[in-house]
C-alpha cells in the first residue's frame, strides 16, 4: 500500500514523516512504518532534535497552530507555545531551543519572523531577523532564508517576494546575500563548508549547493516531474519529499535514492462516512414537469423525486467530478458536465436505462454556468474564458456567441427559446446588457455603458426584460471625516421589449383595467402554446424604466414570475470582523418581490 509522505526529518537511521496528518517513523534498516501520533487535528513540519530524542512539530490539537514536543520513540505530546498566532513550520533546533516561523507581532498576517521556545517550555522569544522563514546554524557561519516558504506552492515565481538566502560567514551577525539565482529558493542547510538548498531556477525545484562565497554552484538531484520539497538534514544526509515519495541524499557519496516504505495503514480517511449533503450542494435544477429534481453534491450527479421515489446517481461512482446538471426536452434525459479524462465534456444520461446515452465531442472549455433552452435541446454555456457559447445537443455542434473581455457573464433564455440575454463588460468597471437573436444570428446592445448592468432576466410574457444595475448615484456623507461615498446604488430596472408596451407604473385611463387583464389571462391560460416574443430593437435603450423602490445592495440573482420581480437585498455592513476565511456563512440576505 502507498501513502502520501511529506515533511521528512532524519537522525542517523531513524526517519520520521507525515502521512494522513499524523507522524510516522521507520528505521532505514527495516522500512516498516509505525504510527507515532493519533491526533484530532492535522500535524505539519516535524523535526527531530540534534540528539534524536525529541520531535518538535506544529499541531492544531487545541485549535490554533502551536509548537508541541514528544519523545521520538512515541508517547505523550506536550504543548510548548501559547502564542495564538499563525505558525507555518518548525525551522530547526539549536541545542534545546526550537526555532519556528510565526507571524506573532507582525503588522500583516502571514508575514513571518523566526521565534524560539525552549524544550522545557516557558515564554517564546523573537529572534528579530525581520522577514525570515528558515535558518541553519554551523560553526562556519549562519544561513538565513527570507521568504523561503515552499516554492511548489508558487512555481517559478521570480517576483519581489521570491526566496533569498543570506549568510553570516563569521557568526558576527553581519548578513549578506549568498547567491543570485533567477528563481525561488528554500530550505538552506549549512553542512561542512557548503550550503545546500532548494531552487527552481532551472524550472523544477531540485537540491543545489554552493560555497559560502556563493560560488561553485552544484546540482545534486535531477527531478523532472515534481518539485523537491521540505528538505531537512542531520548533518550527514538530506531527506526530502518529491511527489508522494521520500528521497535520501547521502552527503559523502552524493548518492540520491528513493526510500522504500512498508506502509500498513487502515486509511481511515478512505473509509465510508456520511456527510451532510446540504453542506456540499453545488447546483440543482427541476425537470420540465416539476416533479423531479437534479442535484450536484460533492461532485456527483443525482436525480430524485420531490415527494417520493428512489435516488438515482448518474455516471461513475468514483474518480470523476460532475457539475451543471439539466433536464433535456425529453424528461427522461439529463445532461451533465464531466471532467473524465482531464477534459471537460458534456454527457447525456437516460433515466429509464440509468446509462450513458450520448457523449458530446464539442470543446466547451471549463464551464462556469449552463442554461438550457426552454423549448429545445440547446444549451447556453459560459466558460472560464468569459465566453458565451451555444451548443446544439442533437447536432453535437457549438457556436461562440460573444466574449466579455474584462468581467464574468450571466445569461438567461427567453420563454420562446429565440433569444439569450446576458451582461457583457466594456471596461473593467462598465458592463452592459445584450440580447442575442438566435434566428437572425445577431447581437444587440440594449443598455448604455453607464456603470455596471448585470443579471438580466426575461419576463415570461415577453413584455419586459428585468436587470440589475448600480446606476443610482445618491452619495452619503461620512460620519467621521468630510467625504462622500456610495453605500447603496443598485436597483432593478425594466426594459420594454416592444415599443407599444407602456410603463406598468404610469396609469393610462385609455387602457384596460387590471380586472379585464385577469379575465384575458384566464382565457389565454387554456392555450398552453408558448407565444413568440417580438423585440423592437430600434430605440430600445430609451425604453428603460426604473422600478420605484429605494436604491439598495442587491445580490446577483433576479427573477420574474406572475408580474412579480424577485430580488435579494443585503444589509450594509462594516469591515471589522469580516474575513475571507470565515467558515460561518450566516444568512443575511432578504428575499423580496415587487408586484
Amino acid at each position: 500500500m502507498q501513502g502520501y509522505y511529506r515533511f521528512p526529518s532524519i537522525y542517523k537511521d531513524q526517519l520520521i514523516f507525515i502521512s494522513e496528518d499524523n507522524i510516522w517513523t521507520i528505521n532505514l534498516n527495516d522500512h516498516t512504518a509505525r504510527r507515532l501520533t493519533n491526533n484530532i487535528g492535522p500535524i505539519i513540519s516535524p523535526r527531530l532534535s540534534p540528539n534524536g530524542k525529541w520531535i518538535a512539530y506544529v499541531g492544531t490539537e487545541d485549535g490554533n497552530t502551536e509548537i508541541y514536543v514528544m519523545p521520538s520513540s512515541g508517547g505523550i505530546s506536550k504543548r510548548l507555545t501559547f502564542d495564538g498566532a499563525f505558525i507555518s513550520k518548525v525551522a530547526t533546533w539549536k541545542g534545546d531551543d526550537i526555532i519556528y516561523t510565526s507571524d506573532l507581532g507582525q503588522h500583516c498576517m502571514r508575514i513571518c519572523d523566526l521565534r524560539s521556545v525552549n524544550l522545557k517550555g516557558g515564554e517564546s522569544h523573537p529572534l528579530n531577523f525581520g522577514i525570515a522563514s528558515n535558518i541553519s546554524y554551523s560553526k562556519y557561519g549562519t544561513v538565513l532564508g527570507r521568504n523561503t516558504q515552499d516554492p511548489a506552492r508558487w512555481k517559478r515565481y521570480k517576483g519581489g517576494t521570491a526566496g533569498e538566502l543570506w549568510i553570516d560567514k563569521n557568526n558576527s551577525n553581519d548578513y549578506n546575500k549568498l547567491i543570485n539565482l533567477n528563481g525561488n529558493m528554500a530550505c538552506p542547510m549549512y553542512i561542512e563548508n557548503r550550503i545546500y538548498f532548494l531552487s527552481d531556477h532551472d524550472g523544477i525545484a531540485n537540491i543545489y549547493s554552493c560555497l559560502s562565497t556563493g560560488k561553485s554552484l552544484k546540482k545534486h538531484t535531477f527531478h523532472k516531474n515534481y518539485y523537491a520539497r521540505n528538505a531537512t538534514t542531520d548533518g550527514q544526509s538530506i531527506v526530502y519529499h518529491c511527489g508522494s515519495d521520500i528521497y535520501h541524499l547521502d552527503i559523502s557519496t552524493d548518492n540520491n535514492k528513493q526510500i522504500e516504505i512498508i506502509y500498513n495503514s487502515g486509511f481511515e480517511n478512505k473509509t465510508r462516512k456520511f456527510s451532510l449533503t446540504s453542506n456540499y450542494l453545488e447546483s440543482f435544477s427541476l425537470n420540465n414537469e416539476g416533479n423531479y429534481i437534479n442535484i450536484i453534491s460533492r461532485g456527483k450527479p443525482f436525480t430524485m423525486g420531490n415527494w417520493s421515489g428512489p435516488v438515482y446517481q448518474h455516471g461513475k461512482l468514483q474518480g470523476v467530478r460532475y457539475k451543471h446538471i439539466e433536464t433535456l426536452t425529453d424528461d427522461n434525459k439529463v445532461i451533465v458536465c464531466t471532467d473524465e479524462g482531464n477534459k471537460e465534456r458534456l454527457e447525456v444520461y437516460n433515466l429509464n436505462s440509468k446509462r450513458l446515452s450520448k457523449r458530446l465531442n464539442v470543446n466547451i472549455g471549463r464551464p462556469i454556468s449552463m442554461k438550457k433552452s426552454p423549448t429545445d435541446d440547446k444549451i447556453a454555456i459560459i466558460n472560464h474564458k468569459h465566453e458565451l457559447h451555444l451548443i446544439d445537443v442533437n447536432k453535437d455542434s457549438i457556436k461562440k456567441l460573444d466574449h466579455s473581455p474584462f468581467l464574468p457573464l450571466s445569461c438567461n433564455w427567453s420563454s420562446d427559446g429565440n433569444f439569450i440575454t446576458y451582461n457583457c463588460s466594456k471596461t473593467p468597471r462598465v458592463s452592459i446588457i445584450k440580447i442575442y437573436d438566435i434566428k437572425s444570428n445577431k447581437k444587440y446592445e440594449v443598455t448604455e455603458g453607464v456603470s455596471s448592468d448585470f443579471s438580466p432576466f426575461f419576463d415570461p410574457s415577453g413584455n419586459f426584460l428585468v436587470f440589475l444595475s448600480n446606476r443610482t448615484f445618491n452619495p452619503v456623507y461620512d460620519s467621521i471625516q468630510f467625504d462622500l461615498n456610495f453605500t447603496k446604488s443598485e436597483k432593478p430596472y425594466l426594459i420594454a421589449l416592444n415599443k407599444n408596451v407602456e410603463s406598468p407604473f404610469m396609469k393610462n385611463p385609455n387602457t384596460k383595467s387590471i380586472k379585464d387583464d385577469k379575465k384575458d389571462k384566464k382565457k389565454d391560460s387554456k392555450d398552453k402554446k408558448i407565444k413568440n416574443i417580438k423585440i423592437d430593437f430600434k430605440d430600445i435603450k430609451d425604453r428603460i424604466i426604473g422600478i420605484p423602490i429605494k436604491e439598495t445592495l442587491l445580490g446577483n440573482s433576479v427573477g420574474f414570475n406572475d408580474n412579480k420581480i424577485f430580488y435579494t437585498e443585503w444589509p450594509v455592513e462594516g469591515s471589522r470582523g469580516v474575513s475571507w476565511s470565515d467558515s460561518d456563512n450566516i444568512a443575511k440576505g432578504t428575499l423580496k418581490y415587487f408586484d
